[in-house]
Order: C-alpha cells, then structure tokens, then sequence
C-alpha cells in the first residue's frame, strides 16, 4: 500500500507487536505508521482511537478487518465461553467498527475472512459462525450503498498463523482437505481485488475467495461419514442417479405437487429451481 502512495496507516491490536526496524524502513518509504492498542470488541476503545486518528492524522480513507481468536474444538466439546471467544472479537469489532465509522465516507471496508467460512472445518464451527457473519454484514453495507468486501484467505505460504503455529501433520490434513497454500503475494493481489470490488457500483462479488483446490465431483468417491458398516462404499457415479431420484420425491411430497426441478449438485442438492 505504501509503494502505491499510502502515506499514513495506523496498526491496531490488543497487544501490537511491531518492530522498530520495521516501522523505520516504512518511514525510509515515505510514510508514518502509527500503532496503537485497542480491543475491537471494546465500543470506547475503538472510539478512542478513532478520535485519535481524527484528530492528529488526515481523513481515514479505507479500513481493513483483521481480529481473529482460534479455539478450536468438536461441537459436543464447544461451550458457549470458548464459542463466544472466538466469535466475539470478528463480529462485536465489526459491528463497533461499523457504528463508530457510521458517517466517515470510506473508500473500503475489507473485512478479513477464512475459507472456512467458505468450506468448513474441523472443529471450527465457531470461527466458521464468525467469518459468515462478516459476509453478512459486508453484504448488508454493499446494499446501502457502502464500501465493504470480504477476502476469504486460505493457508499462506511462510507467513500467517498456519505457518507460524501448525505442525506439518495439520498442514498435510489441510491439503487433503482441499485447502491450498498461496503465497504472501497472492494475499496481496486478494486485497486489492478485495478493494475494487467492494466499492458501491462496482457490479462485482463483494466476496474474494483463494486458497481452495478445484475439486471434480464426477471424480470424487462419495464420503460416507457415519455409517454404523462403510463396506457398501460406492463412488460417485454409481450414487448420483439415486441421490437425485430420492431428492426429487421428497422435495415433491413435501410440497404436496409435482413440479420439474433442475439439479445442480456434486454431493447432493446444491440448487434447484422450478
């Protein structure tokens, strides 16, 4: 951002960490970076530094989403607590951010998201519950007219959480999963696509997805997750037939009529219409 002209940017966390050597090499580049603690989930901390930035610094031009709290675990283990702590500092720090920021004239509002919103994973239903929430919002500010995008960001390549704190085996189950790593620059490409596309009118999806592998369903086994005997396992193909006449009749029988549908499915109904 600063080679394209960015002149000031403020980095805000609970507890930043940023570099003095850092932040000389951004001002040898021509700009000042502020950083300044704040907890997003807090409204009067972000009105704070809201009234910090307003008050010493030029007009905010953009604003990027980036609160994340991992506590991964099963469903029948998830309490509300450990729920609520990963959920709270996404959805509470957007919706704090979009009250305080209600009358600034934004050129973006990104919001950073997970392909888990996209796809799902493994003991991530609250972080899945929360990255889906700021879709919705960023949705919902689109259609008013407003700045506001989501970049679903997958495994990065040497940078990020991932590489920071996975072991090679999580690693491994992510690429089996149907995550792909990209790299530190492929994030920023997504940002500034994330940016264009965001802004009111642009006529393009406000959600900017990378990091998942093209999966073929034709070419897919059928995953059977809970069956009490799995030596029935059949592919794909041999399923589909049944999976769509089953469907059918009890999407019709549930509404009493018989009436054409169109499927468009790889695993089941992705889609319908009449």
């Amino acid at each position: 951002m600063i080679r394209r002209g960015a002149r000031y940017i403020v980095l805000s966390s609970r507890r930043p960490q940023v570099s003095d050597e850092w932040l000389q090499s951004m001002k040898e580049l021509g700009a000042t970076v502020r950083v300044i603690p704040c907890d997003v989930t807090s409204r009067i901390d972000v009105e704070e530094v809201y009234n910090t930035i307003k008050n010493n610094l030029p007009s905010i031009a953009g604003v990027a989403q980036g609160a994340m709290v991992l506590e991964d675990t099963t469903t029948r283990e998830k309490t509300f607590e450990t729920f609520m702590k990963v959920v709270r500092p996404k959805v509470e720090g957007a919706i704090n951010l979009q009250a305080v920021l209600s009358n600034v004239d934004l050129d973006f509002f990104v919001f950073f998201s997970s392909t888990t919103g996209v796809i799902g994973n493994f003991g991530q239903s609250n972080y899945t519950a929360a990255n889906d929430f700021l879709a919705s919002l960023a949705a919902q500010r689109h259609a008013a007219g407003l700045a506001a995008s989501v970049i679903n960001i997958g495994p990065v390549l040497g940078v990020g959480y991932v590489a920071r704190e996975a072991s090679q085996a999580v690693q491994d189950d992510l690429r089996r999963s149907g995550f792909m790593f990209v790299s530190e620059r492929n994030v920023h490409q997504q940002f500034a696509e994330g940016i264009l596309s965001g802004r009111p009118g642009s006529g393009q999806c406000i959600e900017v997805t990378t990091g998942l592998r093209p999966i073929n369903g034709e070419a897919t086994d059928a995953i059977i997750h809970n069956g009490a005997d799995v030596s029935h396992h059949k592919s794909y193909r041999s399923l589909k037939a049944a999976n769509f006449e089953a469907t059918s009749e009890l999407i019709q029988l549930a509404l009493g009529r018989h009436i054409p549908f169109h499927f468009v499915s790889t695993a089941g109904v992705a889609f319908f219409s009449q």
